[in-house]
């Protein structure tokens, strides 16, 4: 694949991914841009629900919001007016919809390098293949060397503000003193299918809460709030939990995961957002991939239990009938990992 000529670069659009996980797989690209041209401008193109993730980001200069869920050719034609507007000269698509692809295009836009998922080569410069079982992270600095550009640290960064700890620090102090191990648990996921069921969660709570000094933590997004509910009525200690779903932003989140001496969570992105602020992580996985979804780090502990057709694609697992990849998981088994870590 032909290196772009950097000597024309002088204007960069990011256009980010549209969920948080791969956000975060993501983050090294911001980075590594900036190194290679340190003056050129950063603008990025996100979701609503990512642009407070990139506030206090150090590499990008501009931040647009895109609400790539509003199909209408209204919104389309707006994006695309400012940024024909800007005349960028290089477009990195970290999104893999064809919308993303198209609009690059047609803003004129010189270099336009990203994945050819949804029939979108054509409209791409630099189109990639995906490499089989990739983590997503060296996926996303793959485009980047596709065009001939240096990568020198993969590594994802998050950037929560002073703001954002002193909000953890007020809300998870206090609840330290009481409880000097934190265990953090994400209930949720997007997908209901890499959720596990609420009664284990139950007993694995009630079970983990027996131990001397333990608290407990629920995180989650507004998606998540009657499920945490749900596991809060049948847990028996109450006074050892600490509900905060819905109750955070996400760079709140990344300040008080921070606070956590484990974090128990599903193939979603607070399982991103944990492991980059080096909190230890155990995650059970169903119909997805752990090989594709995590690092290699020794305070990650995966339990995937394959039972020969996982991992499967999001359509078959939402017409699966038994999800024994994620049914047959059993609290003891996440128990053990998690004492393993403290």
């Amino acid at each position: 694949m032909k290196p772009i000529n950097r000597e024309e670069i002088r204007k960069i659009m990011v256009r980010g991914p549209d969920w948080v996980g791969d956000f975060v797989t993501s983050t090294p690209v911001y980075r590594e841009l900036r190194k290679n041209f340190p003056q050129a401008k950063i603008t990025a193109v996100v979701r609503g629900w990512t642009r407070g993730m990139l506030e206090h980001c150090p590499y990008v200069d501009e931040i647009i919001e895109y609400d790539s869920r509003n199909k209408s050719p209204v919104n389309t034609w707006k994006l695309l007016k400012q940024l024909k507007k800007e005349k960028f000269d290089l477009a990195i698509l970290l999104s893999g919809n064809y919308n993303a692809a198209l609009v690059a295009w047609l803003a004129g836009i010189k270099y336009r390098a990203g994945f050819d998922y949804d029939w979108r080569g054509p409209l791409l410069t630099h189109a990639l293949k995906e490499n089989g079982r990739e983590y997503r992270l060296d996926r996303a600095v793959r485009i980047l060397e596709a065009l001939g550009l240096k990568v020198e640290n993969r590594t994802p960064e998050l950037w929560a503000g002073p703001e954002d700890e002193k909000f953890a620090q007020e809300t998870m102090g206090g609840f330290a003193k009481k409880f000097p191990v934190i265990i953090g648990v994400g209930p949720g996921t997007q997908e209901k299918e890499k959720c596990l069921p609420e009664d284990i969660l139950i007993t694995l709570i009630n079970s983990l809460l027996k131990k001397d000094g333990c608290g407990i933590a629920l995180f989650g997004s507004r998606n998540d709030v009657t499920r945490g509910e749900k596991i809060m009525a049948g847990v028996r200690s109450k006074e050892k939990m600490l509900n905060m779903i819905n109750k955070t932003t996400l760079n709140q989140l990344v300040a008080c995961l921070k606070r956590s001496d484990v974090y128990i969570t599903g193939d979603t992105g607070g399982m991103h957002i944990a492991y980059t602020v080096d909190a230890p992580v155990v995650c059970f996985f169903g119909p997805t991939d752990p090989g594709e979804a995590l690092p290699q780090k020794n305070n990650i502990r995966a339990i995937w239990k394959n039972p020969g057709c996982s991992p499967c694609t999001l359509r078959k697992s939402h017409n699966c009938k038994t999800l024994q990849c994620i049914n047959n998981i059993t609290f003891e088994e996440i128990e053990k990992i998690v004492d393993g870590l403290l």
